[in-house]
Formats: structure tokens, C-alpha cells, sequence
């Protein structure tokens, strides 16, 4: 595995993240599966990792991915300027209501933490709404993607 930068994180930690995402990933394509709705910066898709050729892959899994009836993928373009996500990147955790309330995770270059203040569960939750509202329609954003496959 190669990692991409000097990062504070082990190489054998790296490798257990990447074997929880991807068992996480396979969530998505469950009998059940889990709903998944996807705010992206334009900037993250022009980030070449090694190769064209990669980037391309890595661009052509996100448009398969959008067309799943349980995944939409919004764009952010960069025209719509600066907006209040720029400091990093969250998820919302939405558990069924017996379960667990309802929770953010924040990440950041040498980890991440769980949020399970409400009222800061309920400000990110008002901040994705309004980046929703900002980014692309689906379709929009998989014509831009496709654009990107193809430069």
C-alpha cells in the first residue's frame, strides 16, 4: 500500500481503516441496503492520484456508484465559491430511532471523533442541508464526472 503523504498514522493502522471502509462499503450493496447521500467538493475530483488512468477509475466508481437507487452524488462546484465545509469534512449517522440517536463523525488528518452532541448533531445537519442545496443536481453532477472521465 502506498501512502501518500507523511502521515502520523501507522502503515499496519492505514491498512485496519481501509479494512473497515471497505467492509462498511459493502453495507451499500446489502439486501437492506444502507442510504447514502454525497456532497463533494469539485476540488476532490481533480485530485490525479498516480495516473490519469487511476483517477479515471477512481471517477468512473464514483458515476456507478450515483446510479445505485441508494447513493445520490452531489457536486460542489467550484463557482459557487467559498462555503462553511472548507474547514473539513463530516458525515451524518442516522440510526433507526430504537437503536441510537443520531450522530456526526468528523475526520481530520490524523484521526476523527464521533459527535454526539445533538446541538452540534443538528448545526451540521442544517449545514448539509444548505451544501445539498448548493451542489449540483445528480444528474448535473454525473454529467460533470463524466466530463472529468474523459479529459
Amino acid at each position: 500500500m502506498t501512502v501518500l503523504a507523511r502521515h502520523m498514522t501507522e502503515a499496519a493502522e492505514v491498512e485496519r481503516k481501509v479494512e473497515l471502509r471497505m467492509a462498511r462499503q459493502k453495507r451499500l450493496f446489502a439486501d437492506e441496503p444502507l442510504e447514502q447521500i454525497a456532497v463533494i467538493s469539485e476540488a476532490a475530483l481533480h485530485r490525479c492520484v498516480k495516473t490519469k488512468d487511476v483517477s479515471a477509475r477512481q471517477l468512473t466508481h464514483l458515476l456507478e456508484m450515483g446510479e445505485r437507487p441508494n447513493i445520490e452524488i452531489h457536486i460542489l462546484p467550484f463557482d459557487d465559491g467559498l462555503h462553511a465545509s472548507l474547514s473539513g469534512s463530516f458525515a451524518l449517522l442516522d440510526f433507526p430511532p430504537e437503536t441510537w440517536p443520531p450522530a456526526a463523525y468528523q475526520e481530520y488528518a490524523v484521526g476523527g471523533h464521533l459527535v454526539d452532541d445533538l446541538e452540534i448533531v443538528a448545526a451540521l445537519d442544517t449545514l448539509f442541508g444548505e451544501l445539498r442545496e448548493r451542489a449540483l443536481s445528480e444528474r448535473d453532477s454525473a454529467r460533470l464526472i463524466s466530463k472529468l472521465v474523459h479529459k
